[in-house]
């Protein structure tokens, strides 16, 4: 936009390209320092400006003269940085700047050590145009001196042609440079400086600023949830290893306890069903023929070997086949003979067969007094 001493006009820009534009005669009389026919005819012009949801347009001004001005300021002090220039010159804005009226700073410019151009503009001028573009849901952009802006760019877009309108106008190709954005930053007022904007403004750059910090903040969260997901996973996978390593030892003591128990009920057993030797021994002895003697007995679990003497072995086969828990006596061996003293006797191995049921046996031995004497 650009604001002339008796004309406005308005230009919306798109992609380089000149979408819309208005222009208004302005009957403004400066000497008053009233700004209200400004801020009346920049709403007549900015109601028919194209309606954009988002983001919302941002309104670049250029205010000419007599609104505004450039002005060569001399004797400043040397300072490091532009920010503390222009604060300086802001504080002692009457002492730099001459004006029958409320002035503001827009920037400044450095030309020589000590030496600056700086931009100034109305007060008043400056509020309505804010109050305008704010009314209108529209955000305030830099407003700049068009004093500031290059000649001879100004003279190329004059040139131009818009569409079948004709030649364009100074105060149009002033709204289009500045539209463009092509002015000098240094000279501008930019939005955060502009003392008429009370509502802070929503920039696009904060809106990316804002939904950058919104989707770091939700994959942060989705990070820390992927942690800890993944941290409580790897904790019962943990428990579930142990659980199945008690597991294992438990089977593995269930199969020891059922090993030692099958032992014991096989010894219990085997101590049960055992024949006592003593008692084998005295049913052997018992069932001897009187002229038969034993030298040598061997017993195991399943069999009893004897070594005989005695007149007649076969006798003493007979004789052992009448033994409880014995079955199948058999000669194992030769059958020798041997003189003891005046007879002469057999020797003879016998293997004795015991019975794997001893519930089975024919008789029990009972151990006999000897009442012949």
């Amino acid at each position: 936009m650009y604001l002339d001493h008796n004309v406005i006009n308005v230009i919306v820009v798109e992609h380089g390209e000149v979408v819309w534009s208005a222009t208004a005669q302005l009957d403004a009389d400066r000497t008053s320092g009233d700004s209200a026919p400004i801020a009346a005819a920049l709403g007549e012009l900015l109601d028919g400006i194209p309606k954009y949801r988002w983001p919302k347009l941002r309104v670049d001004t250029a205010i000419g003269t007599p609104w505004s001005r450039v002005k060569l300021v001399k004797g400043i002090p040397s300072v490091r940085h532009r920010k503390e220039v222009i604060a300086m010159l802001r504080l002692n804005t009457s002492r730099f700047v001459a004006s029958p009226r409320p002035v503001v700073i827009t920037g400044a410019s450095a030309v020589s050590a000590g030496q600056y151009h700086v931009g100034v503009a109305e007060v008043g001028v400056i509020g309505a145009i804010t109050g305008a573009i704010c009314d209108h849901n529209l955000r305030a952009g830099p407003l700049v001196p068009a004093e500031s802006i290059d000649p001879g760019v100004l003279s190329a877009l004059a040139a131009d042609e818009v569409g079948s309108t004709g030649m364009r106008t100074a105060g149009e190709a002033i709204a289009v440079q500045v539209a463009m954005g092509h002015v000098p930053r240094q000279l501008a007022l930019c939005a955060k400086d502009n003392p008429a904007i009370t509502i802070p403004d929503v920039s696009r750059t904060r809106i990316v600023a804002a939904t950058a910090i919104l989707l770091i903040a939700i994959g942060t969260y989705f990070a820390a949830q992927g942690y800890v997901d993944g941290a409580r996973l790897a904790r019962n996978r943990t428990e579930l290893r142990s659980m199945q390593m008690l597991s294992d030892s438990g089977s593995h003591e269930k199969a020891e306890l059922g090993r030692i128990s099958r032992d014991l009920a096989s010894a219990a057993n085997f101590s049960r069903h055992r024949v006592s030797t003593a008692l084998l021994l005295g049913a052997i002895t018992q069932a001897l023929p009187a002229e038969a003697t034993v030298t040598t007995m061997r017993i195991d679990t399943a069999n009893v070997d004897l070594v005989v003497l005695s007149p007649r072995t076969a006798a003493v086969v007979d004789a052992m086949s009448e033994v409880a828990n014995i079955v199948a006596p058999t000669i194992i061996g030769p059958v020798s003979r041997e003189m003891v003293g005046a007879r002469e006797l057999e020797r003879a191995t016998l293997r004795l067969h015991m019975l794997p049921d001893y519930g089975h046996a024919k008789t029990a031995f009972e151990p006999q007094r000897d009442t012949s004497q």
